[in-house]
């Protein structure tokens, strides 16, 4: 899978509403990013800039986005899997939705796309895998808790603190913590 599906990398800067996901504090151009979402555009270089509360034209925008995709993609697909869904998902995007010009950009969005590029950076030639990392320690039976699993782990670590680390398609790993 290419990590930047449609584009050559990330651009420096990328504007974004005030959700929770991204903003721990504050609104605006003066909030304050989340950790999580601080570490990610340090690694590649993006610095999240929240829009100001009562932008007029963003929720109005992004909200069309979903409604075109809800009435022109979906109506009539099914999907065997995930990967199933963002291959379509793919063509359908390349071959309609970003051939299609766009009153608000005066062009396609592929055409808008090409004059950007320049302005994109390459993303770094090594993207470790996401995961979430925890904190537990590991109990007098030498299982740690994660969610509704338990996972065993070496004995010397019995009452130790450990990083837990889940990853979306891998097996759970631990490592003591510092």
């Amino acid at each position: 899978m290419r990590p930047w599906p449609f584009s050559a990398g990330p651009a420096r800067a990328v504007t974004h509403d005030n959700t929770s996901v991204l903003v721990a504090a504050g609104s605006g151009p003066g909030a304050l990013i989340a950790a999580p979402m601080q570490q990610f555009g340090k690694r590649f270089g993006v610095q999240f800039v929240p829009h100001a509360v009562g932008h007029a034209d963003r929720k109005a925008h992004i909200e069309r986005l979903f409604h075109y995709v809800e009435h022109n993609f979906l109506p009539g697909r099914t999907f065997v899997d995930w990967p199933d869904l963002n291959a379509q998902a793919r063509t359908w995007s390349e071959r309609v939705a970003n051939q299609k010009v766009k009153r608000s950009l005066g062009t396609s969005p592929r055409a808008a796309f090409e004059q950007e590029r320049p302005a994109l950076r390459a993303p770094p030639a090594h993207q470790p895998a996401v995961c979430v990392i925890v904190h537990r320690v590991v109990d007098t039976e030498g299982y740690v808790h994660l969610e509704t699993n338990r996972y065993s782990v070496p004995e010397r670590l019995l009452g130790k603190a450990v990083e837990v680390y889940q990853y979306f398609d891998y097996a759970m790993q631990t490592t003591a913590a510092a």
